[in-house]
């Protein structure tokens, strides 16, 4: 099954730091998104966060465009300091 078959699958992957891996770790979907969110989060109270967890449930569920959930990812990972981003 291609990525763009996949319910939630982002368009392209984001790209987050991960304090157990020396280098990036791609996430290529609100699912995966979802889980980094409530699993391995550097911190659980800023309004990004809050935002980015209900948007990747929305997407889950086909609610909303993975576009959306992605966004708020991106949000939620650049205001906890783990947005890997190149120049």
């Amino acid at each position: 099954m291609s990525q763009q078959n996949i319910r939630g699958a982002f368009d392209a992957p984001v790209q987050v730091v991960s304090d157990s891996c020396e280098s990036p770790v791609a996430v290529t979907s609100s699912s995966q998104a979802l889980e980094r969110l409530q699993g391995r989060w550097p911190t659980r109270d800023g309004t990004m966060y809050r935002h980015a967890r209900h948007a990747c449930v929305l997407a889950n569920e086909g609610a909303i465009p993975s576009k959306i959930a992605r966004k708020a990812f991106v949000r939620a990972a650049r205001e906890a300091g783990i947005l890997f981003e190149t120049s």
